[in-house]
């Protein structure tokens, strides 16, 4: 009897929980809104798409005129910066910038300097051509160091 008690018992519980009908945890990013760090093609600052380069020199130009513009656009802060900021930052589907942070910061206001000089990208319309994986257009992560001389200012 104690037998049947405890097989009785065992099986009551295993009914239980079979029963129980958990639905899965909801996943919190969509695989469309997957963030990329590295992709087949990696977005590009506009400016040199009607030039008819290959994708080596497209890229090589985009990253010089990415240069220039920041160059151009940088504030330095009044307090002399010295160092490198690094600011990171997601190339949206539609080449708008979101997401903007700073991960690295020397101080004396660089940190926001260079994080501002990316706000301006999205201000000035600079509409990057965004990232592509697989045929498809993807939202990709992007890393970008800032240089800072205060006597090259």
């Amino acid at each position: 009897m104690k037998y049947l008690l405890s097989v009785l018992f065992l099986f009551t519980m295993n009914m239980a929980f079979t029963q129980v009908d958990v639905p899965p945890p909801p996943n919190p990013m969509n695989a469309s809104e997957e963030i990329f760090k590295i992709v087949e093609e990696m977005p590009r600052f506009p400016g040199c798409e009607d030039l008819g380069l290959n994708k080596n020199d497209l890229s090589e130009c985009s990253k010089d005129s990415l240069m220039s513009y920041i160059a151009n656009n940088l504030v330095y802060p009044e307090v002399g910066a010295q160092g490198m900021a690094v600011v990171q930052f997601v190339v949206e589907k539609d080449g708008t910038l979101g997401k903007i942070k700073v991960v690295r910061d020397p101080g004396n206001g660089a940190g926001q300097a260079a994080a501002d000089v990316i706000h301006k990208m999205n201000a000035d319309g600079k509409v990057w051509t965004p990232g592509k994986q697989r045929g498809r257009v993807v939202v990709v992560q992007y890393t970008l160091p800032v240089r800072f001389d205060s006597e090259k200012k």
